[in-house]
């Protein structure tokens, strides 16, 4: 899947840098290059969903320019879903031939379902009065996608790859949701790493309520 994928940007793109998740024969043609342009891609995220066909997994492909995503496309095949954004132009979902539909989020969440992994399993009792947290099914792309859906209000992670979280991450933020991977801190989309936090939140308030959650759990381990 991945070098098909990349075989489509090569054509096309040749000169852009990527950052794939597989070591795969097409990505090592994108090596050594410099450009302002990052193509970044994930040819399956929920491998364990996809192995065992028990939820969701996505394909997802994206375009950062010096660090921002600003185009994504995020394919969820089980539903024939296909999620895409543009930076500054909308987040939209289309069913199969189905005329695309604007994810837009209501200013006042109607769900307080939030994704709080099992990487951040410290932070899950905290989050409880506020929040109905669970931790599966899993997936970057399957959480941000169902928060740009409506279907959640809050994402909270650690550890999380680059391509993960950054072609779905654009979706949910033109759906109306805010990205963080610290408090006040956007990521930048340029170079292959590991987040040590990631949050997406419905609002701005929500997305604070969890920094004060994370702020907790590292006090909890001072003492």
């Amino acid at each position: 899947i991945q070098d098909i994928l990349l075989a489509a940007v090569l054509q096309h793109f040749p000169e852009v840098c990527c950052i794939a998740e597989e070591r795969t024969a097409l990505k090592k043609r994108f090596a050594g290059n410099h450009s302002p342009y990052t193509v970044i891609l994930d040819p399956i995220d929920g491998t364990y969903h996809f192995k065992r066909g028990d939820a969701p997994y996505h394909i997802t492909i994206g375009l950062a320019h010096k660090g921002q995503m600003i185009a994504s496309i995020v394919a969820r095949p089980s539903e024939n879903k296909i999620f895409t954004a543009i930076r500054g132009q909308g987040a939209y979902v289309q069913i199969g031939k189905r005329r695309p539909r604007r994810l837009q989020l209501p200013k006042q969440p109607r769900t307080n379902s939030a994704f709080i992994s099992s990487k951040a399993k410290p932070h899950q009792a905290l989050a409880r009065p506020a929040f109905d947290p669970h931790e599966r099914p899993i997936g970057a792309a399957l959480v941000l996608t169902q928060l740009a859906e409506g279907k959640h209000c809050a994402y909270l992670t650690r550890q999380v790859e680059i391509y993960d979280a950054g072609p779905p991450s654009l979706i949910a933020e033109e759906a109306g949701a805010c990205c963080y991977i610290a408090e006040n801190r956007k990521a930048v989309y340029n170079q292959r790493r590991k987040f040590a936090y990631f949050v997406a939140a419905a609002t701005e308030d929500i997305a604070a309520q969890l920094f004060a959650i994370i702020r907790q759990v590292k006090r909890n381990k001072d003492t």
